[in-house]
């Protein structure tokens, strides 16, 4: 099985959610559609990009990404 690693074109359904779990996006969504990018190319904040190296096609993960590996504190 293909990992993510530096290089991969990937595909990425999610699901973002707030602090309080409210739904803020989501790829299934109407409208909604997966990211797609090149891994290892700063496509995404390094935060998600580090949390998604070795998952494989069709596997899940929840995890947060802390604002300082992000966009910052607000």
């Amino acid at each position: 099985m293909d990992r993510i690693a530096a290089n991969a074109f990937v595909l990425l359904d999610y699901v973002l959610k707030a602090e309080d779990g409210e739904i803020l996006d989501d790829s299934s969504a109407d409208g909604g559609e997966p990211i797609k990018y090149v891994h290892g190319y700063g496509m995404l904040v390094p935060g998600l990009e580090k949390q998604l190296v070795g998952l494989g096609a069709g596997e899940k993960k929840a995890f947060v990404v802390p604002a300082d590996e992000a966009y910052g504190t607000y």
